[in-house]
């Protein structure tokens, strides 16, 4: 396959996807810059304890636990375009202000400041993606933009050692800069597509919601609100459940690696690196597994295999299995864990806004996202007092990801007959 068809294959096939996903990889290549300067930066130019920035990121995360909610209901009222890039212009500004940063307080300031509105445009770029795209490619098209994304955030962390290798303050301020300005060129993707009346009102939204809790489905589309919604609700608990092989991941995997195993530390940065490579493989091709309700739920559901083999790979590779069997029982989990995170990712998507009323999109999303807020929050302390505890704690992890696919897999149940039997009744 030639280049510029591998290229294709992994591209929205819609105009306004490939937009989005140029401006979220350049988006993201200015997040990679800065989340790799600047932990150097507050250490070395400012001299912060490394305790007190965790002690202000998980602050800073707990006031954005709800940030989701408030920023759904905007969108359904104002419109996801107009949200999102009103949160782009702010978020410029607020990390511009990290160009003139001297102090901890000025930090703790701004990382509580952006914190809740980065949460916040999580759930618009999701139902401006929902309200932009038909049906059947909004999975392929957010896919896109989390791959452009991975994309742009590894060449965002090569260029960090260009920078730090210059050895200058003025390094810090040019990453910072080129962050800030980075969220110019995701302004202007957005603006774009808004521009080309993309955005399809709510009576094209497509497929509509399965009735819920033995509510009609006119009653549902007459806006039924995600919090007395018992199934969307059971939805959002289960895939919060799911979403702990983010913190296992991140969190929990570097700590695990160095103080339970044999491996070498210096096979966290490669490990990592195999997660990022492979999800860019991954995110687009899944997709085609999950152009539906009922196959999105078939894709959550296989997602809880991979994820169970890479938790008992992870406690295998801690029983005195040696450097070499540890190391490949390490990779081996790496990889499991990154096919069921993304098939994960690719279902749960798809599940958010199928399940949603067509006109309360933004809210049920807000309210979907608030799994990961919560995941956010409780996550990276549950991985290091439990699971990196011992084999025991991986066992406590494994049934966390089969209860949450239980509840996903219940909420996600249709009720009754399916949409199509009522709409060809109706007809």
């Amino acid at each position: 396959m030639r280049p510029s068809a591998l290229v294709r294959a992994y591209l929205p096939n819609t105009r306004s996807g490939r937009i989005l996903s140029c401006g979220a990889a350049l988006d993201s290549l200015g997040t990679g810059l800065f989340l790799s300067l600047l932990p150097v930066f507050l250490v070395r130019s400012l001299g912060v304890e490394p305790l007190y920035v965790g002690l202000i990121i998980g602050f800073a995360n707990l006031l954005a636990l709800f940030a989701s909610v408030p920023t759904g209901w905007l969108c359904d009222l104002l419109g996801a375009g107009r949200v999102w890039k009103a949160l782009v212009v702010v978020r410029m500004v607020g990390y511009s202000g990290f160009l003139f940063v001297d102090s901890f307080l000025a930090y703790a300031l701004l990382t509580c400041l952006l914190v809740p509105l980065d949460r916040g445009s999580g759930t618009a770029q999701q139902a401006f993606v929902v309200h932009s795209e038909p049906p059947g490619e909004r999975s392929r098209s957010m896919a896109g933009v989390r791959t452009a994304r991975n994309v742009g955030m590894s060449v965002g962390l090569l260029l960090t050692g260009v920078l730090l290798g210059l050895g200058t303050d003025w390094a810090f301020q040019l990453g910072f800069l080129l962050n800030a300005l980075s969220y110019a060129a995701l302004w202007a993707a957005v603006a774009a597509v808004a521009r080309t009346g993309a955005v399809m009102k709510s009576a094209e939204q497509g497929e509509r919601p399965a009735a819920a809790d033995g509510s009609s489905e006119q009653e549902v589309d007459q806006g039924l609100s995600p919090f007395r919604n018992r199934r969307y609700l059971t939805l959002v608990a289960g895939d919060t459940l799911v979403l702990l092989h983010d913190s296992l991941l991140f969190t929990l995997f570097p700590l695990w690696l160095v103080s339970r195993t044999e491996v070498p530390d210096a096979m966290v940065g490669p490990l990592l690196a195999v997660n990022t490579v492979l999800t860019v493989l991954l995110q687009v091709p899944l997709t085609r597994w999950a152009k539906d309700h009922d196959g999105a739920r078939r894709t959550v559901i296989a997602a809880v295999g991979p994820l169970l083999a890479c938790c008992l790979l992870f406690a295998a590779a801690e029983a005195n299995a040696g450097l070499w069997g540890a190391t490949t029982l390490a990779v081996l989990a790496i990889l499991f864990l990154t096919v069921g995170e993304n098939l994960h990712s690719v279902g749960s998507f798809e599940l958010s806004h199928r399940m949603a009323p067509p006109a309360l999109i933004g809210r049920y999303l807000g309210v979907f996202n608030l799994g990961n807020s919560v995941q956010l929050t409780i996550g990276p302390p549950l991985m290091t007092a439990v699971v990196l505890r011992g084999p025991a704690g991986w066992i406590v992890l494994a049934g966390a990801f089969a209860l949450g696919t239980l509840l996903m897999a219940a909420g996600a149940r249709r009720s009754g007959e399916s949409a199509t039997a009522r709409k060809e009744k109706i007809s």
